[in-house]
């Protein structure tokens, strides 16, 4: 691995100093890669802002580099170690769904294009298409016509969804409010009015990730792991995909005794007008802390002290993990399906959700099986998921022909994505660097 140290990069740079070119000049022009990376990654704690910071690099098939930056707590200034455990990443939670639902589908237990009606117990249809089947692979590809937007994608059921651990199981949840039986149920509220699978005719995405994006997707993919294993999904998690994969600082139930983050956001972050409701929301629901808190220099943050970052709907995108934990998941997809002797899923599982599905005409999206492609500032392609939510925007693509990869962590949703994209950029080019 290229070494962190500086004395042969500045070594160079006064060579070519006494060459007639100025000192500074020249040790711009040959640092090391990864001294300026690591340079700039700091420096972002101030300029998107952040409270902290957790990068990494796969290349060659295997970890290159990873570092931790800023606070794990910032009223205690408590800082981040390669343990501290995220309370959430985000929708790139939903990666591990769509990995638990081709297990069950290589050991013949799950139909792709079998109606989840006759897994899930109910008849789950649109009332806009009630002859229609609403498939695995719908709710893969984000076309089974079920709507977050209507259901759960408003500021404050939004901030419950993150932030409330009621009383009540993900089975019950779906039951509630999925299953046509209950009182609790509106189709209308469901489903969008397209027919699931018309990849012509989506629901355009107004967030802008892929027409028919749903969370809905993941949550009912995941109680069709726990109707198909009769296990809870988490404790099936737990068994099929983290042991396995030695993943011990991942878990989805923050009651897991891991050294837990405190997620923030800046007070003056830069935001839509679209996203201030999702703040205020956030902070009458109470999900925030009283009092601010302060980095050294003085800068103020909201905390999300109040915040359980786990709920009945948990799958949609509610993982903890430190990063160092989570790197041999996509490692796993970068080795075809293999990690630490291991096969979480066969090449052929693997190749199959890293390939096209659909293609989102409006967005320019292009869509595997729950996996994103797209393609970096180099011509690289890219497979993997964003994420964000309270306190967290967050990034995470592999490309496999290469064996590289990237993970970005950033505590704090509202950054300057311009700089964010910068520091991806960045990391890509290191990544496939020869």
């Amino acid at each position: 691995m290229t070494s962190l140290t500086r004395r042969n990069v500045l070594k160079a740079g006064v060579a070519v100093g006494c060459a007639g070119v100025g000192l500074t000049v020249g040790y711009d022009l040959l640092k090391d890669p990864l001294v300026k990376l690591d340079e700039d990654l700091n420096r972002a704690l101030q300029d998107l802002p952040a409270a902290s910071i957790s990068a990494a690099i796969i290349k060659n098939n295997q970890l290159y580099w990873h570092k931790n930056y800023g606070f794990e707590d910032l009223d205690s200034k408590r800082k981040m170690t390669e343990e501290s455990a995220w309370q959430t990443i985000g929708s790139i939670s939903k990666l591990v769904v769509w990995t638990a639902l081709m297990q069950l589908v290589e050991r013949g237990d799950l139909d792709l294009h079998r109606d989840v009606s006759d897994y899930l117990g109910f008849k789950l249809r649109s009332p806009y298409y009630p002859q229609t089947s609403i498939t695995t692979y719908h709710l893969m590809t984000h076309s089974s016509s079920l709507s977050s937007r209507k259901l759960m994608s408003k500021p404050y059921p939004m901030a419950d969804s993150f932030c409330q651990n009621q009383d009540q199981t993900l089975a019950q949840w779906v039951e509630q409010y999925l299953n046509p039986s209950s009182e609790s149920f509106s189709d209308v509220m469901v489903f969008d009015e397209y027919e699931a699978g018309d990849f012509a005719n989506v629901s355009q995405d107004p967030l802008g990730v892929v027409s028919g994006y749903s969370n809905l997707n993941a949550v009912v993919g995941a109680y069709l792991v726990e109707r198909i294993t009769d296990q809870k999904f988490n404790a099936y998690c737990e068994d099929a995909i983290f042991e396995p994969c030695a993943m011990k600082q991942t878990s989805w139930s923050k009651d897991k005794p891991l050294h837990w983050m405190t997620h923030y956001e800046a007070e003056y972050s830069p935001r839509a007008p679209i996203m201030q409701v999702y703040t205020k929301a956030m902070i009458d629901q109470g999900y925030t802390g009283e009092a601010f808190s302060f980095m050294p220099d003085g800068r103020k943050f909201l905390n999300f002290s109040n915040c359980d970052y786990f709920s009945p709907v948990y799958p949609m995108g509610l993982l903890g993990t430190s990063m160092q934990s989570l790197l041999p998941f996509f490692l796993a997809f970068v080795n075809q399906g293999r990690v630490n002797d291991v096969a979480i899923l066969q090449p052929e599982s693997v190749a199959k959700i890293l390939s096209i599905q659909r293609r989102d005409k409006s967005l320019g999206t292009h869509l595997g099986l729950g996996w994103f492609r797209k393609q970096d500032a180099y011509g690289n392609q890219l497979w993997g998921h964003d994420g964000g939510g309270p306190g967290v925007v967050s990034s995470a693509y592999v490309n496999p022909a290469k064996g590289s990869g990237v993970l970005l962590f950033i505590n704090n949703f509202h950054v300057s994505y311009s700089l964010r994209e910068k520091l991806l950029a960045a990391m890509n080019k290191i990544a496939h660097s020869v």
